[in-house]
């Protein structure tokens, strides 16, 4: 098998619990918004996955919602009711989920063996089928369908709730 991009756990759970992928590599690093064709290409909607905090910094959130949409951290406030939310420092980020800056995902949740993030799913994803997360590295993309993704987060063990985000 050749190499792929990407945690070889991301692999291995996605194989042990027969959920069918598609595994894209790219010279980016989905960083760039405006490289529509590969999006294309995947046939999956582009998720973008906020590691957050509250402002003690004894909760972490994950939230997943359609990459072009906006979320506003106000609302999500106002939703946890948890106090100021705020974007997890790189070493909380290293430190939970074991991924770098620009490479935080869902797949992430496989390295928080004490289950310390709550995930929130913007309420809006179900609507694609097809759902589309890096592999805790950049340069490769992973599509998973929308009702194997939610197997995914189950099998983590991590809280999760859907969330609407669109106001």
């Amino acid at each position: 098998m050749p190499h792929k991009i990407g945690q070889p756990e991301v692999f291995e759970a996605l194989d042990s619990l027969t959920i069918p992928y598609r595994y894209y590599e790219s010279p980016h690093d989905f960083i760039d918004e405006d490289d529509m064709e590969f999006w294309k290409q995947c046939g999956a909607v582009r998720c973008k996955n906020l590691f957050l905090r509250n402002h003690k910094g004894d909760r972490h959130f994950l939230v997943i919602a359609p990459f072009y949409e906006p979320v506003s951290i106000f609302n999500l406030e106002q939703h946890f009711k948890k106090g100021k939310i705020s974007f997890a420092s790189d070493e909380r980020l290293q430190r939970v989920l074991h991924v770098t800056p620009g490479a935080v995902s869902v797949f992430g949740l496989l390295n928080d063996k004490n289950h310390e993030t709550t995930v929130f799913i913007d309420d809006r994803l179900p609507e694609y089928p097809v759902v589309s997360f890096l592999p805790n590295q950049r340069h490769a993309i992973i599509t998973l369908s929308f009702n194997d993704f939610i197997r995914f987060v189950e099998y983590t063990g991590n809280n999760f709730s859907y969330i609407n985000l669109s106001t």
